[in-house]
């Protein structure tokens, strides 16, 4: 159909995580760019899994973790802005 996105093949994305990849897709529709990101962790016997969406804000042109799953979003507190996703996982970039 014309004008509207092709349909990404889900079968890599987690059931819990699918309704986020609607999301993800509205965004799109909506011009605002968003991307899905998977998080993975745990110990030796059992791995766990988490995924949240990061949204471009283009006011403050900068990328936001939003929690849809758990309603929530991630706060940086060197800064009190909205987090990012790298900032999360590697620290501070500048050091």
């Amino acid at each position: 159909m014309a004008g509207r996105p092709a349909t990404p093949n889900t079968a890599w994305v987690p059931a819990e995580s699918r309704p986020l990849l609607g999301l993800a897709e509205v965004n799109q529709l909506l011009g605002i760019d968003s991307r899905l990101i998977l998080l993975y962790g745990g110990n030796s016997t059992q791995v766990q899994q988490h995924t949240v969406l990061e949204v471009f804000n283009p006011d403050t042109q900068r990328w936001e973790v939003q929690d849809a799953l758990n309603n929530l979003y991630y706060v940086d507190t060197t800064n009190q802005q909205r987090a990012a996703i790298e900032r999360m996982v590697f620290g501070p970039l500048d050091t």
